[in-house]
C-alpha cells in the first residue's frame, strides 16, 4: 500500500495517541473491530445515543467521542467495544471491499489475481492469503478473535446480534459503557437513522 502523505501521519499519529493514552479520561469509547466486522454502523449509532462525535476521515477533536479502530494490542485501551462477526461473511465482505472500488486495481495486481471478477476462483485464494500473509490489517481474523474473545476490558458485541436486535443491543452498550440508559423508542429511532436502507 501506498505510503501515507503527511497530514494522513499526523492524523494516524493523533489518533494513536489519543486511544493508547486518553481513551480512559477524555473518555473515548473505542469501537474495535476486525475490517468489515460492522464497526462502522455500531459507532455511527453510538454517536448519536452519547451525542459524541464520531469523526473519520478527519482529524479528531481532543475531545470525548466515539473512535474507531482495527487494533490487535490491547495495551492502553478503556472503553473498548470489540466487535465480533462471522468469519465467513468477514471474508466475502474483505473480497467485494478489496476490488470494487476506485483503488481495486491496485489491490487487485497486489493479490496478483487476472480476473476481480471472478468470485469463485479467487475469494479462495484471498481466504488463504489473509490467514498467511495478511495484506490489511496485519494481524488474520483468527488473530483477532484469539486476542480479543473474553477480555475483560472490552464489551463484546456480536455483529448478528446487532443486525437481529439493534435497539437491544445499543441499549446494552449505553448501559455498560455509562451507567445510563436510552428508552427504547429513542434508541429505535436511531437504529432507524442508521439503518443500511436509509443510508443506502
Amino acid at each position: 500500500f501506498p505510503k501515507l502523505s503527511t497530514p494522513h501521519k499526523y492524523e494516524a499519529l493523533k489518533r494513536e495517541v489519543m486511544i493508547r493514552g486518553f481513551s480512559g479520561r477524555l473518555p473515548l469509547y473505542i469501537v474495535n473491530e476486525y475490517p468489515r466486522s460492522g464497526g462502522t454502523w455500531i459507532g455511527q449509532m453510538l454517536g448519536a445515543s452519547l451525542d459524541l462525535p464520531f469523526p473519520r476521515n478527519c482529524t479528531p477533536a481532543f475531545r470525548s467521542s466515539i473512535m474507531h479502530c482495527h487494533r490487535l494490542n490491547g495495551r492502553g485501551l478503556k472503553n473498548v467495544i470489540t466487535v465480533f462477526r462471522d468469519g465467513r461473511d468477514v471474508m466475502v465482505s474483505h473480497y467485494f471491499y478489496f476490488y470494487f472500488r476506485d483503488d481495486s486495481d491496485r489491490v487487485a495486481k497486489q493479490l496478483t489475481f487476472r480476473n476481480p471478477a471472478d468470485v469463485s476462483e479467487n475469494l479462495p485464494k484471498l481466504i488463504e492469503r489473509s490467514f498467511e500473509k495478511p495484506i490489511q490489517p496485519y494481524f488474520s481474523w483468527s488473530d483477532f478473535v484469539r486476542y480479543w474473545w473474553d477480555r475483560p476490558h472490552g464489551v463484546p458485541v456480536q455483529y448478528e446480534d446487532m443486525r437481529k436486535c439493534p435497539a437491544d443491543e445499543l441499549r446494552r452498550l449505553v448501559s455498560h459503557l455509562t451507567g445510563r440508559s436510552i428508552d427504547t423508542t429513542c434508541a429505535e429511532r436511531i437504529v432507524e437513522t442508521f439503518s443500511f436502507e436509509r443510508q443506502a
